[in-house]
């Protein structure tokens, strides 16, 4: 996940991130959620102020957990 003041949300670090991470052994899920003008993404109580944001945010803390799970 990033999160960036601009329109890509951080997308092309996620990218070039990834593959320093995979090539130290690092298990990386592929599900992957940039957050795109990160200083209007939140509702001034902290929640996300777009619910596709929210949502995509949470099926990714999904998909974490699940694969954490199964690397016990």
């Amino acid at each position: 996940m990033s999160a960036s003041p601009g329109m890509l949300g951080g997308i092309r670090s996620l990218a070039a991130v990834r593959s320093i991470l995979e090539n130290i052994g690092t298990l990386v899920i592929p599900a992957q959620v940039a957050i795109p003008k990160a200083h209007e993404a939140f509702a001034p109580d902290g929640s996300f102020a777009d619910p596709k944001r929210k949502a995509a945010v949470d099926a990714l803390a999904k998909r974490l957990v699940e694969t954490a799970d199964k690397l016990k």
